[in-house]
């Protein structure tokens, strides 16, 4: 096998001496941009007399404070400090956010230099320079960071996009940098060329990336680093009609090579793929897969029906994204609708998912998703809700037999419901507010549900009152949580919340106390209490300056052998300018 400082060589002279295809192409976003900014700047010198040339916004902040806790481990500093901010710079139409944090608890700065890029755009164009990230479909180029240019044109029913740049800087091999992961300079271009509006067009894209071989002098063979290729050929369309109807198609092949130092394919084998032999050179280590995902319904106001479908193939990739869900293929439908002039509101989806589609794994692992909503609102006071959802997990053999002492059979159940009820009135309001769930993950298989089962149950109620004349307001709640497991453990968290608020000054002046009671029981014995106590006052003097002092107490007399009891007191003050 040729080394990679032989291979890099090869392709400089072959470089020196060929002028192809595939260096035309990839000069397409250049020209384009230096055609183009010339002109887009022209549009832009018109309206600079309408934009500052210079501002600055943001904020400071300063804090100090006091921590103390008896009975376990400290958790914080004794001594509380902190100094931060946040400020934008904008130079005429571009924006550069910095902020910085200082303290005895947290050390950060952060600005946006490393990675500075800009989208200017005027009416149907866009240009992209610098650090970018462009999506022109799901499968090709899907979001992908780059370095570089771009442009996209949607003049009339004309749609055309084009990049060019750097994906993946070069990493050398660092014995002492454990984090840095070697990597080859990756350079890569994508075209979309179509036809059509944002709600209804028709998209062919091509997505080239390929390592740079060049780029590895530094670079250790033992490192199992291989020089990558991928050429990916796309199609996306949104078709929707006037009569609600609509159509969605994502299709895309990619054509990728794991080692560009393995030995080329007898192009004659395959010769109906000729055309793009002067985009891509295929090699033993080549693979073809597909990825595709379709959706057709129709999407009214008071009634919707879809039916989805997605099919990726295993191991699945592009250059162009950073992840996929590979090995999958799914069958999902969509109904919703509204009745009683929209007072009822029902929306559903069932669908099924499976993977091993090459049958290369142990075992297939089958899915089945099912949920259900139901919100009804009689009066626009009156409130109530209902949500299902139950997602169910089975296994069947592959290319081998599984134990039953491992399978897999899951169901996970989900039920939830509530109702919020408001009282309006001229100078105040109440308003009620109660929620109850169920989840429950139930294990089919005799030999795992001991160790997997659980169940858990939850209630809250909650009730607010403000009297606005005076900016006055008081809550109170209460809180209920209760865990079942399969081996006899039954935890349950119970208590009542309650808070008062006021505001003063014209309401430049805040003052709320909250007060938290909960009791903890393990199988009916009581393990204890938490008692939480908390203050918070804020001041604003002339919208820019602000003080605010915060009291938080915690008493934990746990009754636990697990857990020890302690009491925990913090206080902070804070002053903020704003700018």
């Amino acid at each position: 096998m040729l080394n990679l400082k032989t291979l890099a060589n090869h392709q400089q002279a072959r470089r020196k001496k060929t002028f192809s295809l595939k260096k035309i192409i990839a000069a397409i976003p250049l020209v384009l941009f230096f055609v183009i900014m010339p002109k887009l700047q022209a549009q832009d010198l018109s309206n600079l007399k309408e934009v500052k040339p210079f501002t600055i916004s943001g904020s400071l902040s300063a804090m100090g404070g006091f921590y103390s806790v008896d009975g376990i481990e400290p958790r914080q500093p004794n001594a509380l400090f902190n100094l931060s901010g946040n400020f934008t710079v904008n130079v005429y139409s571009l924006s550069l956010p910095f902020s910085f944090v200082l303290g005895n608890q947290e050390k950060n700065y952060s600005q946006p230099f490393n990675r500075f890029g800009v989208s200017p755009k005027y009416k149907w164009l866009t240009l992209h320079l610098g650090h970018r990230n462009v999506s022109f479909s799901p499968y090709t180029l899907a979001g992908h960071s780059f370095l570089g240019v771009g442009v996209e044109m949607n003049p009339g029913l004309f749609r055309f996009g084009a990049v060019y740049g750097n994906f993946q800087r070069e990493v050398a091999s660092d014995s002492t940098n454990l984090n840095a992961v070697p990597a080859f300079k990756r350079k890569g271009y994508a075209y979309r060329l179509g036809i059509g509006n944002k709600s209804s067009y028709f998209d062919f894209i091509l997505f080239k990336a390929k390592d740079d071989t060049l780029s590895a002098d530094g670079f250790n063979l033992n490192d199992n680093v291989l020089p990558a290729e991928n050429l990916v050929l796309g199609i996306s369309s949104r078709i929707q009609t006037k009569s609600k109807v609509f159509f969605e198609l994502d299709y895309a092949a990619s054509a990728y090579t794991r080692d560009l130092r393995a030995d080329d394919i007898d192009k004659d084998d395959i010769s109906f793929a000729k055309p793009i032999f002067s985009l891509f050179t295929p090699k033993t280590s080549s693979q073809v897969l597909t990825a595709a995902q379709a959706a057709i319904g129709y999407k009214g106001s008071d009634f919707g029906l879809s039916f989805r479908y997605k099919r990726i193939d295993p191991d699945y990739k592009s250059m162009g994204a950073y992840y996929f869900q590979s090995d999958l293929v799914s069958y999902t439908i969509e109904p919703y609708f509204k009745l009683f002039k929209r007072k009822l509101s029902v929306k559903s989806s069932l669908g099924f998912q499976h993977n091993n589609l090459n049958n290369t794994k142990a075992a297939q692992t089958n899915r089945s998703i099912g949920s259900f909503a139901v919100v009804y609102r009689p009066v626009r006071s009156l409130n109530f809700n209902f949500r299902y959802s139950n997602y169910g997990i089975t296994q069947r053999d592959g290319y081998r037999t599984i134990d039953d002492t491992v399978r897999m059979a899951q169901n996970n159940k989900s039920i939830s419901g509530g109702t919020s009820y408001t009282i309006l009135k001229t100078n105040n309001s109440h308003s009620f507010n109660l929620n109850a769930s169920f989840q429950a993950l139930n294990d089919l298989n005799e030999q795992t549900s001991s160790f997997t089962e659980n169940k858990n149950y939850n209630l809250q109620f909650n009730y607010a009152f403000t009297y606005m004349p005076s900016g006055f307001n008081l809550f109170a709640s209460f809180i209920r949580t209760k865990s079942v497991t399969q081996i006899d453990q039954i935890r349950v968290f119970a208590g009542p919340g309650f808070g008062l608020g006021k505001q003063w000054l014209d309401n430049n002046l805040n003052t709320s106390l909250n007060f938290n009671i909960m009791s903890n029981k393990l199988n009916g014995d009581k393990e204890g209490n938490i008692l939480n106590i908390s203050f918070l006052s804020s001041y604003t003097i002339q919208k820019k300056h602000n003080l605010k002092f915060i009291y938080n107490f915690i008493n934990n007399n746990s009754e636990s052998t697990l857990t020890k009891a302690y009491k925990e007191s913090t206080i902070k003050l804070s002053y903020t300018y704003t700018f």
